[in-house]
């Protein structure tokens, strides 16, 4: 199409050169050309990432920043730190003396174990005692043992000379009988004349004889029981006799025993106080658990009284593994896995990162995720992630200290840019096809 042609305008030399210029066709190639590279650039590819904050720390729990704190009650003498100082581990930090009358004495200890040696002697004498008492009451036993066969043979021989009595009881008896009836029908015969005085006589003196011996030998059975029955008494007196030194012999050594068993426990109860009080002496000093240095002093008067358990300084361990700790909002936190690589920009590093294209960026370092919080920190209003360094990478800065800030960047999927900028104008999350978390496939395994 050709422009308008006004001829009264011919004559001036601008107007001939609108005429001959193609304006028009450079602006609409200019802006075809723009469409196109528009178009193309919604093709280029896109790293979607997930954007979180957080802090430097450390992946080791005794490597992170910590308080030391005062053992026992005390008093503030001596401090041999100050602050930002290095120290090495057992290195002394502070002297406290005592503020407690129980541990005042400077020989507390050495009396203590004087009185454990001393309670040890009379635990050895109790000892003794139980064994003396043990021997007492075997020689007790045997004495027993001897004195109750002496009883016993004594009572078979009473009771022996007791049968033996009763045996000539019989025949006396029986013979008395005899004479008895002889005498009888002698006095009888005598009467009738058959018999002479002299042989009646006779015949009275045997059975007066059969009548003492019968007498004689009823005295001797009373004797022979009496005998048995003192040798009865005699052997029940020795078994309660001997009953009552044997029982008197063993309550001894029970009595004995109860003073080992109480000397024993005394003994413990001393040799554990004993260690306590070794042991406080150690608390005086306060010294390094760890090289670490010196960040802050909180206690710091000289003669200044303390309880136990009070924070005396802060100290951050030297040569610690540094972390990072960051905080993921639960819209992001199903996309997280670990062993996903980040980018971490520390505060005060200078940077130029694009979100994009994380390998064009300057100054960011490479991480990896490797640990993943499953309850959810409401004072943070996220799930903490940890992050190590990445291996076989960009080593951190050296300078860097615990509680800087960081931002972090988790590589996520490749889109092309046209798609990002739909799902960001729908607020739709990342899309993420990586692989599953290594802890839940060793799970299903």
């Amino acid at each position: 199409m050709k422009p308008f042609l006004n001829t009264k305008y011919l004559e001036y030399n601008s107007y001939s050169k609108i005429l001959e210029s193609n304006s028009a066709k450079i602006v609409s190639r200019l802006l075809i050309g723009f469409i196109i590279f528009i178009i193309l650039f919604l093709f280029l590819p896109w790293t979607q990432t997930i954007e979180s904050k957080g802090s430097v720390t450390t992946l080791d729990p005794k490597e992170r920043p910590q308080d030391i704190f005062a053992t026992i009650d005390g008093r503030i003498e001596k401090w041999y730190i100050v602050e930002g100082q290095f120290v090495k581990k057992g290195d002394t930090i502070a002297f406290l003396s005592e503020t407690k009358e129980d541990y005042f004495d400077p020989q507390l200890v050495e009396r203590t174990g004087r009185q454990v040696i001393a309670k040890e002697g009379a635990l050895e004498s109790y000892k003794g005692k139980v064994n003396a008492l043990d021997g007492q009451i075997e020689a007790l036993e045997s004495n027993m043992f001897l004195k109750l066969q002496q009883a016993e043979n004594k009572l078979k021989q009473a009771q022996s000379k007791l049968n033996s009595e009763f045996a000539d009881q019989k025949a006396l008896t029986a013979n008395f009988s005899i004479m008895k009836q002889q005498y009888e029908r002698g006095k009888e015969l005598l009467e009738k004349g058959l018999k002479s005085v002299t042989d009646i006589e006779n015949r009275e003196n045997k059975f007066r004889e059969a009548e003492a011996k019968l007498l004689s030998n009823q005295n001797k059975v009373s004797i022979s029981e009496s005998e048995l029955l003192n040798a009865r008494i005699e052997l029940n007196a020795i078994k309660a006799e001997y009953a009552d030194k044997i029982s008197k012999a063993e309550s001894d050594k029970f009595s004995a025993l109860s003073s080992v068993l109480d000397s024993e426990a005394g003994i413990e109860k001393m040799k554990t106080q004993y260690k306590n009080y070794e042991l406080r002496n150690t608390f005086y000093y306060i010294t390094a658990p760890q090289n670490c240095y010196v960040s802050s002093i909180n206690k710091y008067g000289i003669g200044e009284i303390i309880k136990a358990g009070t924070p005396l300084i802060s100290i951050m361990p030297a040569n610690a593994k540094i972390g990072v700790e960051a905080y993921v909002t639960p819209l992001d936190y199903p996309l997280l896995r670990i062993g996903a690589k980040t980018r971490i920009q520390f505060d005060g590093w200078p940077t130029l990162f694009i979100s994009g294209w994380p390998g064009n960026s300057i100054g960011t370092y490479r991480g990896t995720i490797v640990s993943i919080d499953r309850v959810m920190n409401m004072h943070k209003k996220g799930f903490r992630v940890f992050i190590a360094p990445e291996k076989g990478q960009e080593a951190w800065p050296e300078l860097i200290q615990a509680g800087s800030g960081v931002k972090t960047y988790t590589m996520l999927n490749d889109v092309a840019i046209g798609y990002e900028l739909w799902r960001q104008l729908n607020g739709f999350p990342p899309e993420f096809y990586g692989k599953e978390n290594p802890e839940k496939e060793s799970k299903v395994k």
